[in-house]
């Protein structure tokens, strides 16, 4: 795979001589699904930093909520904290996404003032860095005067959690309430159900609007990330590049590389599929007619990471796939 040069113009290959960095924060449990994501996420960290050693992309930290340190901890940067505890678990009745706003809280609270930068940037394991991100933080994003019984709905930003970039300083001034609103929203039977599964980003949102000295304002970069097959470009129409590819939705396409949404195609990738061990390092393309250039990048880029990271494929099982 080809990628454009530090000088091409594109936003965030070269930072401006000595600006700020970013930390990249992952969180993950100790299962196998995660693992293998966690592994090409770092992966295709590394070979971000690689190609572009000047652009505003930090250091690298993930964080195991999971209580226990895995094989792993040499391979990836990382820090164990504490799972949930057990009547937080017992009132998230198997809503596990709550052990993330619980798991940057200890992050803060033990290891944010070790890490030289100022910034970071809330990612996941399922994030694949095409490019680094530009630094778009700042610091002084708070309006000073605002009270956070009356907030405007227009305050309260159309975001989660994961892609975010803060101050780490303006972080820490919301994860207790980020954690608080999460625990409050899933104890709300009416709120647990209207909010779902994204309650947890919905509660970032919240807090973020409702933080004292608030609330913090988000500027909307649409390039910061793409989710395929939906997405199916690298780039838009105006030449913006795009910088992650989160692989969250199957990928589904005919024998002649048609799309199939709701239909498993021919050719199909999902990673809900690999729960229980790792995806094969030689997973096909999609069929020759197949033009979403996004999921083409994502196969690419896991059969990468995959024939690159030790002991992968000892970890995988065979699958049958089409390929046309």
């Amino acid at each position: 795979m080809e990628n454009p040069a530090a000088d091409s113009g594109i936003p965030g290959l070269v930072a401006p001589s000595g600006s700020d960095k970013y930390h990249v924060l992952v969180t993950m449990n100790g299962g196998i699904y995660v693992t293998w994501q966690s592994r090409v996420c770092y992966y295709w960290y590394k070979r971000m930093k690689a190609l572009y050693p000047d652009s505003a992309m930090g250091g690298f930290t993930r964080i195991i909520h999971g209580g226990v340190a895995d094989e792993y901890m040499e391979e990836i940067p990382s820090v164990v904290v504490d799972p949930m505890p057990e009547d937080i678990a017992k009132l998230a009745q198997g809503y596990v996404v709550l052990e993330r706003p619980l798991a940057f809280q200890q992050w803060v609270r033990r290891y944010a003032a070790q890490i030289p930068e100022p910034y970071i940037l809330m990612s996941e394991p399922d994030h694949v860095f095409v490019l680094p991100p530009p630094l778009w933080a700042t610091p002084t994003s708070i309006i000073n005067k605002f009270n956070p019984k009356n907030v405007p709905i227009d305050q309260f930003e159309p975001i989660g959690n994961s892609p975010v970039m803060i101050h780490k300083d303006q972080f820490a001034s919301i994860v207790d309430l980020w954690v608080n609103t999460s625990l409050a929203i899933k104890a709300d039977h009416e709120a647990d159900k209207e909010f779902g599964w994204v309650q947890e980003m919905y509660a970032y949102s919240i807090a973020s609007a409702t933080a004292d000295g608030g609330p913090i304002r988000y500027d909307l970069h649409k390039e910061l990330m793409i989710q395929p097959p939906w997405d199916d470009r690298l780039s838009f129409e105006d030449g913006t590049h795009i910088y992650i590819i989160h692989f969250t939705y199957g990928n589904d396409f005919s024998e002649k590389g048609a799309f199939t949404p709701g239909k498993i195609g021919a050719w199909h990738f999902d990673k809900r599929d690999y729960m229980a061990y790792y995806p094969p390092s030689d997973f096909p393309q999609p069929p020759k007619g197949c033009n979403n250039t996004a999921v083409r990048r994502l196969i690419s880029s896991i059969g990468e990471a995959a024939r690159s990271l030790p002991d992968w494929d000892s970890k995988t099982a065979k699958v049958e796939v089409t390929d046309a």
